[in-house]
Protein backbone atom coordinates (compact mmCIF):
# COMPACT_ATOMS: atom_id res chain seq x y z
CA UNK A 1 0.00 0.00 0.00
CA UNK A 2 2.54 2.80 -0.64
CA UNK A 3 4.22 2.83 2.88
CA UNK A 4 7.84 1.27 2.30
CA UNK A 5 7.90 4.42 -0.40
CA UNK A 6 6.88 6.38 2.43
CA UNK A 7 9.44 5.65 4.62
CA UNK A 8 11.98 5.61 1.67
CA UNK A 9 11.28 9.22 1.16
CA UNK A 10 11.59 9.88 4.76
CA UNK A 11 14.59 8.40 5.14
CA UNK A 12 15.74 10.59 1.95
CA UNK A 13 14.98 13.53 3.59
CA UNK A 14 15.89 12.96 6.73
CA UNK A 15 19.69 12.28 4.56
CA UNK A 16 18.89 15.60 3.25
CA UNK A 17 18.29 17.19 6.61
CA UNK A 18 21.90 16.11 7.69
CA UNK A 19 23.56 17.41 4.76
CA UNK A 20 21.36 20.50 4.81
CA UNK A 21 22.89 21.67 8.05
CA UNK A 22 26.05 20.24 7.50
CA UNK A 23 27.96 21.75 4.40
CA UNK A 24 29.33 24.95 3.19
CA UNK A 25 32.64 26.89 5.69
CA UNK A 26 32.45 29.44 8.29
CA UNK A 27 31.88 32.86 8.97
CA UNK A 28 33.63 33.74 11.86
CA UNK A 29 31.23 36.10 14.00
CA UNK A 30 30.00 35.43 17.73
CA UNK A 31 28.31 31.74 18.34
CA UNK A 32 26.59 30.96 21.26
CA UNK A 33 24.63 27.58 21.61
CA UNK A 34 25.31 23.95 21.82
CA UNK A 35 28.85 22.71 20.46
CA UNK A 36 28.66 21.58 17.33
CA UNK A 37 29.33 18.02 17.93
CA UNK A 38 26.66 18.01 20.48
CA UNK A 39 23.80 19.33 18.31
CA UNK A 40 24.72 17.05 15.33
CA UNK A 41 24.63 14.53 17.60
CA UNK A 42 21.30 14.91 19.02
CA UNK A 43 19.45 16.06 15.74
CA UNK A 44 20.54 13.15 13.82
CA UNK A 45 19.77 10.57 16.70
CA UNK A 46 16.24 12.70 17.00
CA UNK A 47 15.60 12.01 13.50
CA UNK A 48 17.36 8.16 13.28
CA UNK A 49 15.03 7.17 16.11
CA UNK A 50 12.14 8.89 14.05
CA UNK A 51 12.79 6.99 11.14
CA UNK A 52 13.30 4.12 12.73
CA UNK A 53 10.28 3.90 14.41
CA UNK A 54 8.46 4.82 11.79
CA UNK A 55 9.78 1.91 9.48
CA UNK A 56 9.05 -0.48 12.35
CA UNK A 57 5.51 0.90 12.42
CA UNK A 58 5.29 0.29 9.11
CA UNK A 59 6.03 -2.90 8.83
CA UNK A 60 4.25 -3.80 11.49
CA UNK A 61 0.69 -1.90 10.02
CA UNK A 62 1.68 -3.81 6.70
CA UNK A 63 0.92 -7.06 9.12
CA UNK A 64 -2.12 -5.54 10.78
CA UNK A 65 -3.71 -4.86 7.76
CA UNK A 66 -3.29 -8.25 6.15
CA UNK A 67 -4.30 -9.56 8.99
CA UNK A 68 -7.58 -7.11 9.14
CA UNK A 69 -10.88 -9.15 9.45
CA UNK A 70 -12.87 -6.07 8.27
CA UNK A 71 -11.93 -3.12 6.42
CA UNK A 72 -13.26 -1.23 9.55
CA UNK A 73 -10.58 -2.34 11.77
CA UNK A 74 -7.65 -2.15 8.67
CA UNK A 75 -9.16 1.89 9.25
CA UNK A 76 -8.52 1.55 12.19
CA UNK A 77 -5.77 0.88 12.70
CA UNK A 78 -4.44 2.87 8.86
CA UNK A 79 -5.95 5.93 11.37
CA UNK A 80 -3.84 4.89 14.42
CA UNK A 81 -0.21 4.25 12.57
CA UNK A 82 -0.61 8.09 11.06
CA UNK A 83 -2.14 9.11 14.16
CA UNK A 84 1.41 7.73 15.85
CA UNK A 85 3.54 8.85 12.97
CA UNK A 86 2.31 12.19 14.00
CA UNK A 87 2.71 12.37 17.59
CA UNK A 88 6.73 10.88 17.12
CA UNK A 89 7.12 13.64 14.79
CA UNK A 90 6.47 16.26 17.30
CA UNK A 91 8.74 14.19 19.88
CA UNK A 92 11.31 14.33 17.35
CA UNK A 93 10.92 17.97 16.81
CA UNK A 94 10.94 18.60 20.82
CA UNK A 95 14.13 16.68 21.12
CA UNK A 96 15.53 18.85 18.59
CA UNK A 97 13.88 21.99 19.97
CA UNK A 98 15.50 21.07 23.59
CA UNK A 99 18.92 20.80 22.46
CA UNK A 100 18.95 24.35 20.89
CA UNK A 101 20.83 26.00 18.08
CA UNK A 102 24.61 25.20 17.18
CA UNK A 103 27.22 27.44 18.15
CA UNK A 104 27.57 28.62 14.60
CA UNK A 105 26.70 31.56 12.48
CA UNK A 106 23.21 31.78 12.00
CA UNK A 107 22.77 29.30 14.44
CA UNK A 108 19.16 30.09 15.95
CA UNK A 109 17.84 30.80 12.75
CA UNK A 110 19.17 27.60 11.14
CA UNK A 111 17.51 25.72 14.71
CA UNK A 112 14.37 27.45 14.12
CA UNK A 113 13.90 26.72 10.10
CA UNK A 114 15.22 23.38 10.73
CA UNK A 115 12.32 22.74 13.46
CA UNK A 116 9.24 24.50 11.30
CA UNK A 117 10.52 22.19 8.40
CA UNK A 118 10.79 18.77 10.83
CA UNK A 119 7.33 19.99 11.94
CA UNK A 120 5.90 19.18 8.61
CA UNK A 121 6.70 15.55 8.84
CA UNK A 122 3.85 15.32 11.87
CA UNK A 123 1.83 18.11 9.59
CA UNK A 124 1.90 15.56 6.49
CA UNK A 125 0.60 12.78 8.69
CA UNK A 126 -1.40 14.97 10.54
CA UNK A 127 -3.24 15.63 7.22
CA UNK A 128 -3.44 12.16 6.31
CA UNK A 129 -5.27 11.11 9.50
CA UNK A 130 -8.06 13.57 8.69
CA UNK A 131 -8.58 12.36 5.08
CA UNK A 132 -8.39 8.80 6.11
CA UNK A 133 -10.81 9.18 8.96
CA UNK A 134 -13.29 10.01 5.61
CA UNK A 135 -12.22 6.68 3.61
CA UNK A 136 -15.50 4.51 3.17
CA UNK A 137 -15.37 1.24 4.81
CA UNK A 138 -18.60 -0.20 2.24
CA UNK A 139 -16.31 -0.81 -0.53
CA UNK A 140 -12.63 -2.74 -0.20
CA UNK A 141 -11.57 -1.47 -3.21
CA UNK A 142 -12.56 2.69 -2.42
CA UNK A 143 -11.02 1.60 0.51
CA UNK A 144 -8.26 0.64 -1.10
CA UNK A 145 -7.77 3.18 -3.33
CA UNK A 146 -7.93 6.02 -0.77
CA UNK A 147 -5.43 4.59 0.98
CA UNK A 148 -2.95 4.65 -1.92
CA UNK A 149 -3.90 8.11 -3.02
CA UNK A 150 -3.69 9.40 0.69
CA UNK A 151 0.10 7.57 0.91
CA UNK A 152 1.01 9.18 -2.41
CA UNK A 153 -0.52 12.58 -0.88
CA UNK A 154 2.15 12.05 2.39
CA UNK A 155 5.09 11.35 -0.31
CA UNK A 156 4.71 14.52 -2.10
CA UNK A 157 4.26 16.62 1.12
CA UNK A 158 7.82 14.63 2.33
CA UNK A 159 9.47 15.69 -0.79
CA UNK A 160 8.09 19.35 -0.38
CA UNK A 161 10.01 19.29 2.77
CA UNK A 162 13.23 17.66 1.16
CA UNK A 163 12.79 20.92 -0.72
CA UNK A 164 13.00 23.18 1.86
CA UNK A 165 15.72 21.22 3.72
CA UNK A 166 17.98 21.91 0.48
CA UNK A 167 16.92 25.32 0.82
CA UNK A 168 18.70 25.18 4.34
CA UNK A 169 21.83 23.65 3.06
CA UNK A 170 22.18 27.04 0.12
CA UNK A 171 21.49 29.27 3.14
CA UNK A 172 23.36 28.28 6.20
CA UNK A 173 26.76 27.42 5.56
CA UNK A 174 28.98 26.42 8.57
CA UNK A 175 32.53 24.50 8.29
CA UNK A 176 32.33 23.35 11.56
CA UNK A 177 29.10 21.98 11.78
CA UNK A 178 29.97 19.89 8.31
CA UNK A 179 32.51 18.00 10.34
CA UNK A 180 30.32 17.70 13.03
CA UNK A 181 28.21 15.62 11.15
CA UNK A 182 30.68 13.99 9.23
CA UNK A 183 32.14 12.81 11.75
CA UNK A 184 28.83 11.68 13.78
CA UNK A 185 28.18 7.73 13.93
CA UNK A 186 24.16 9.22 14.32
CA UNK A 187 24.56 10.92 11.46
CA UNK A 188 26.35 8.48 9.58
CA UNK A 189 23.36 6.32 10.77
CA UNK A 190 21.03 8.60 9.63
CA UNK A 191 22.10 8.89 5.97
CA UNK A 192 23.53 5.10 5.89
Amino acid sequence: MGFLRILAVVLCVSTLAVAAVGCGSSGGSSKTGAKPDAWAAEVCGALRDWAQGLKSSSTSLNAQLATATSIEAAKAKFIAFLDTAAKTADVMVARVRKEGPPAVDKGEALQSDLEAALGRFGTSFRHASTKARKLPTNNRQAFSSGVTSLGKDVVTELAATGDVFTKLGERFKDKDLSNATKNQPACQRVSG
